[in-house]
């Protein structure tokens, strides 16, 4: 598959079918997800090299897919939530049926990893909605997020807060499952799904409320003045890859935030883990 059949493909419905059609996981990841997966080499092949490939064992693969099904839960829990405590009025134009979309999408990734960790013969760590937390209290329910989903504007700034942040703890954690070729396959597929439902939540913030807004990631900037959000997007203001200034390469105008655009930044376990565990019942 080609550069322009690429795109082609991602411009199409194709995508969208692949994802909501029910189907067997195994060819959804042979199909849909060997072509992202082609897709977006390019662009984390450089990440792969920057760590010594090794043997990973089957406990340490399913550790991390357990870790990375954590984001996932908390989304499908912002997602129910807004739905299931909101009328129609609450979401404005089309979107809502655009983004069940996106939570069938959550909802698809969720049984892939599961599916992948029942097939390694590891134990899904399944997090009741109970102990999820979504005001990143850590369990309290009275965090810094509380009361913020009334408003659909800041609802879409914490859901492509969530969504980014995934998108930099998948291009972090796909080092680990290198030995493993259905694990890292899964990982390539929904690191690029992920980073399309960011860019979802970006765009109707800038057509719905004329927001100066990409639909990536530039420098630090949270696009937010809420502080917790920060949190998601400290590290992404990158100018060095591979040991080599992207700013002016070559004698081209390439600006810092030009530079900082062109490439997600892992998301390091430890600040992945505060950041996921705010959204947990850590006591239990």
């Amino acid at each position: 598959m080609n550069l322009s059949n690429i795109i082609k493909y991602f411009e199409s419905d194709t995508v969208e079918q692949d994802f909501s059609q029910v189907q067997d996981r195994r060819y959804m990841l042979r199909g849909f997800a060997s072509k992202v997966a082609v897709a977006s080499v390019p662009f984390v092949a450089a990440s792969l090299m920057s760590k010594k490939a090794h043997a990973q064992g089957k406990q340490s693969i399913i550790a991390v897919l357990n870790f990375l099904l954590k984001p996932h839960y908390i989304a499908q829990q912002m997602y129910d939530f807004v739905v299931n405590n909101n009328d129609d009025s609450y979401f404005p134009g089309n979107f809502k049926e655009n983004f069940n979309k996106v939570i069938n999408y959550n909802k698809e990734q969720i049984k892939v990893l599961e599916g992948i960790i029942g097939d390694l013969g590891g134990t899904v760590e399944f997090i009741d909605s109970a102990n999820i937390d979504l005001t990143a209290g850590a369990g309290n329910n009275r965090g810094p997020l509380a009361g913020k989903y009334d408003d659909f504007e800041v609802f879409l700034i914490l859901a492509h807060m969530l969504s980014d942040a995934t998108v930099r703890i998948y291009k972090d954690q796909v080092t680990e499952v290198l030995s493993d070729n259905e694990s890292v396959r899964a990982i390539m597929n929904i690191h690029s799904v992920k980073a399309r439902e960011a860019s979802f939540f970006r765009y109707w913030r800038r057509f719905w409320y004329a927001t100066d807004i990409e639909a990536w990631v530039t420098g630090t900037n949270s696009n937010s003045t809420i502080p917790f959000v920060q949190n998601a997007y400290n590290g992404e203001g990158v100018i060095i890859q591979n040991n080599i200034t992207i700013t002016n390469i070559n004698g081209y105008g390439i600006s810092e935030e030009t530079a900082t655009q062109a490439f997600d930044e892992p998301f390091d376990r430890p600040l992945a883990e505060s950041f996921i565990n705010s959204f947990l019942n850590i006591e239990d």
